[in-house]
């Protein structure tokens, strides 16, 4: 990464001090220097003198920004730095740097430090979950596109990926990724934009599409795939695993991750992976096994902020009503569901998972059996993605509902429906 500004120093001073509103007068007055001298200066007639230049820069309030080539050389390293801690999740590293660079604001010429600057801002602030400062910090990114460096772009598109991933806009997402892709020109990041395809291709429901993006991530990775971004590949794996009925994989895949989740205390990594594992228990049959995986995610952390974390209480507590209520403990089982209702307010979608399990904890009602056959099922569908897979297990319980009571010509009904819903998933 280099700077793209090969101004005089003069002309960078000149530049500060017009945008920050100072004229000549008030500068040199303060660096106890004629006026004209400044001018001069600025044109680049004669050069700075260490003194001069210091008061300068101390007026300016610009004595930590990069100025001379040294400098620029060494921000840019800092850059790169910033980067590989986003690409390593040390959020909290990620955010001193960012704060310790914010002095490139100060310097308006420097387009393509205030381009990646912007970025990786935005990007850190998706690590921190505040999805909204992330999108106002890239539409301000964006006065800069047609002035930054093009070897920055990719960077660009597959943090708007991110973006729309977090918001759980991932249609969107995937234009931004496959973009970046195509424009780019190294192999550093290659692995960070295939994972961001399966992802977006997961979430989609694409589960084939997203297993072979994962792999070709996994082949592209240079790094320890024990670390958090070869992690999150095999996580995403392991997902896809499931999903397509290969639960021993899962389940292989899911322990190694367990073991080094605890290894880092990665403690929202590790509550993730709990409530999946004890969802794949439930896929097995071993409700007191998912139990137990429940109990251990709410003891890791009691993290609730933003999107993830409501959706991290609402899956696990939606998948633990599920358990208890195979185990027939009905009065726990609504009782989970309600203490997460809090966190699904004004997300119709988290809602829906939680009056799911509800209803399905008496299917003797029959404004149960309505509401899931004439409002849920539809709902998952319309939205599409994964929730078809909550749309077809809602149909599998249906199914085993009826054909125990004997009602053959339901049962039949719900599973054509279900199969339908299969094969829209698998043979898209």
């Amino acid at each position: 990464m280099v700077s793209n500004s090969p101004l005089p120093l003069g002309s960078k001073i000149k530049q500060v001090r017009e945008a920050l509103g100072y004229s000549q007068e008030q500068v040199a007055r303060y660096a106890k220097i004629q006026r004209s001298k400044l001018s001069d200066l600025e044109m680049g007639k004669i050069e700075f003198d260490p003194k001069t230049l210091l008061a300068v820069r101390k007026f300016l309030e610009i004595e930590n920004a990069p100025l001379l080539d040294h400098e620029l050389e060494l921000f840019m390293t800092r850059m790169e730095v910033w980067d590989d801690m986003l690409d390593t999740n040390r959020t909290e590293d990620s955010r001193k740097m960012a704060n310790e660079l914010s002095v490139i604001l100060s310097l308006p010429y420097e387009y393509d430090m205030l381009f990646l600057y912007s970025v990786l801002d935005a990007r850190t602030l998706i690590k921190e979950n505040d999805v909204p400062a992330a999108k106002e910090k890239l539409d301000m990114s964006e006065s800069l596109l047609d002035k930054a460096s093009n070897k920055y772009m990719y960077l660009y598109h597959q943090t708007k990926g991110n973006l729309c991933l977090n918001s759980g806009d991932f249609r969107a997402a995937l234009p931004y990724f496959q973009h970046a892709l195509d424009i780019f020109d190294s192999t550093k990041s290659k692995d960070r934009l295939l994972a961001g395809i399966g992802t977006t291709y997961y979430y989609m429901g694409k589960i084939y599409h997203a297993i072979m993006a994962f792999e070709r991530a996994l082949e592209a990775y240079r790094g320890d795939k024990a670390n958090s971004t070869g992690s999150h590949m095999k996580s995403s794996m392991a997902l896809c695993y499931m999903h397509i009925g290969a639960y021993d994989k899962s389940k292989q895949l899911f322990d190694e991750l367990l073991n080094h989740s605890r290894s880092v205390s990665d403690n929202i990594t590790l509550k993730s992976q709990l409530i999946v594992r004890g969802g794949l228990s439930i896929l097995v049959g071993d409700y007191v096994e998912a139990l137990e995986f429940f109990d251990q995610a709410k003891k890791t952390t009691d993290f609730t902020d933003g999107y993830i974390g409501s959706s991290l209480v609402v899956v696990g507590a939606a998948s633990e009503a599920k358990a208890l209520r195979k185990l027939r403990k009905y009065d726990q089982s609504k009782e989970a569901l309600s203490k997460a209702k809090p966190f699904a307010q004004g997300n119709e979608l988290f809602t829906m998972y939680l009056d799911v399990q509800e209803k399905l904890i008496d299917l003797n009602d029959p404004e149960c059996i309505s509401y899931l056959e004439d409002v849920a099922i539809p709902f998952l569908r319309a939205q599409g993605g994964l929730n078809n897979f909550d749309a077809a297990a809602i149909c599998k319980e249906l199914v085993a509902y009826y054909t125990k009571k004997k009602a053959k010509t339901k049962a039949a009904a719900i599973k054509a429906i279900m199969c339908d819903i299969y094969e829209e998933v698998f043979m898209a």
